[in-house]
């Protein structure tokens, strides 16, 4: 039994309501119950309760189930509703989750959401939900979840880390540092200048990628001295977007970032530039990208400004071949596929292009433009053209470089400090009510 799916009664120490797991219970599913809203963090939901579940110690002390919706379903329990039925006068027969008065009691919480206050935020209620015809809904669990868990981050960096950390990755990567270098500064060259991301891009190339004396109008990206393999696989890697174009490209795998439960397919929009389009266009890495897995990070922003990145569990999983997921999952990336920001190119996406074809109500993806598109180059012509063009990039860098004064800053570590409830046994958010039942704001 989970020590998280507990909650110990406020009447009674001995009781406890545990439960296997945090999903829509057996007894609840398909029943009717009330919409109501509540404010947790500053932030609206929408719950419902489950049945009356009354305790195997004593049956005039019970909870009601608090569920968490999102589009109509159930993502998760949230909570209980604790009740003395001697206490309220209420006989146990009548007692139900349509004709009890949620508004004279308080939610009590799992601790777990009091851990970590951003949990909860890719749920938040949407005012183009409506329930403004029917305020109740029928309780069915939703089929896409996600689960974060902040204390085995670590643990899931390493795994995606350990897909691509081994000797022969390394030489090969190693023996094409150019080729890295040009991909991720053409990315960068493609966003706005005062994007965070280029910024960030731009800073972070200083530290991995460590360049040589310019000759015959080129300057090399020295392979003693970088150490851009050795920092992405470093265990203490801390993620931003700069690691997570390096990790897709390392790892053949395309990340999703998810923020206020929006799924992004670009990290960030590319500007109208057809000549840098053209020449992102024409790098091997980028044209021939056939990601075979995908893997879903939930970006956040604390009070202060903060950003923090954390991979997200889907099927008690980090990495997911495109069969494993449902296709409700697969229509929404195809969704966001067709408004990616970037050009469509046939050879780029292959595989999960195949699997949008085989999900019905989903059609084929946009055809490819008519643009002509470089071929191919072997393996040694892509080193040598992306060498020049890493030379050349480099040579007009090491300019910007030298009318740069001091280091650059260091790269900056997600706050992880801010104002959280501390754990307690039991948690409680006091509950107000207008026409439908609402929490105040912690």
């Amino acid at each position: 039994m989970d020590f998280e799916n507990r909650i110990v009664s406020n009447y009674n120490e001995d009781i406890e309501y545990t439960f296997d797991d945090m999903n829509l219970e057996d007894s609840d599913e398909n029943i009717e119950s009330d919409v109501h809203i509540i404010d947790i963090f500053g932030n609206p939901y929408l719950i419902a309760m489950g049945r009356f579940n009354p305790s195997e110690k004593d049956e005039m002390i019970g909870c009601f189930i608090c569920y968490l919706l999102y589009e109509k379903k159930v993502v998760t329990k949230l909570g209980v509703y604790e009740v003395s039925l001697s206490k309220k006068n209420i006989q146990p027969e009548i007692i139900s989750h349509r004709n009890f008065n949620f508004e004279e009691e308080k939610v009590i919480l799992f601790d777990k959401y009091y851990e970590d206050i951003t949990k909860l935020e890719p749920y938040m209620y949407r005012e183009d939900e409506d329930f403004s015809e029917s305020r109740f809904v029928i309780l069915k669990q939703g089929n896409i979840k996600f689960e974060e868990d902040i204390e085995k981050q670590r643990d899931y960096i390493s795994e995606i880390q350990g897909s691509f950390n081994n000797d022969e990755k390394r030489q090969l990567v190693e023996d094409k540092l150019s080729v890295y270098y040009t991909y991720l500064k053409t990315i960068g060259d493609l966003l706005e200048k005062t994007s965070d991301i280029n910024k960030e891009i731009k800073n972070k190339l200083k530290y991995d990628f460590v360049k040589g004396e310019k000759k015959d109008g080129k300057v090399p990206i020295l392979k003693d001295k970088s150490k851009m393999f050795d920092n992405i696989i470093s265990s203490d890697l801390e993620l931003s977007y700069y690691e997570l174009y390096l990790l897709e490209l390392l790892s053949n795998s395309k990340i999703i970032v998810i923020e206020n439960d929006v799924f992004g397919f670009n990290f960030e929009g590319y500007i109208s530039d057809s000549k840098k389009i053209q020449k992102l266009e024409s790098l091997k890495y980028y044209k021939m990208f056939d990601p075979k897995k995908v893997i879903f990070v939930h970006k956040s922003t604390d009070q202060d400004g903060k950003v923090s990145f954390n991979l997200l569990l889907y099927k008690n999983s980090i990495m997911h071949e495109f069969d494993d997921l449902d296709d409700d999952l697969i229509k929404i990336l195809f969704e966001k596929y067709n408004e990616k920001s970037e050009p469509e190119i046939e050879t780029r996406f292959v595989a999960l292009k195949e699997k949008f074809s085989s999900i019905d109500n989903v059609e084929n993806a946009p055809a490819e433009d008519d643009e002509e598109v470089e071929e191919e180059e072997s393996n040694e012509d892509a080193g040598e053209d992306a060498g020049e063009d890493a030379g050349e990039d480099a040579g007009e860098d090491a300019g910007e470089d030298a009318g740069e004064k001091g280091e650059p800053d260091e790269p900056k570590t997600p706050d992880t400090n801010g104002d959280v409830p501390q754990k307690g046994r039991n948690k409680k958010i006091s509950l107000k009510v207008n026409t439908i039942p609402k929490l105040k704001s912690i």
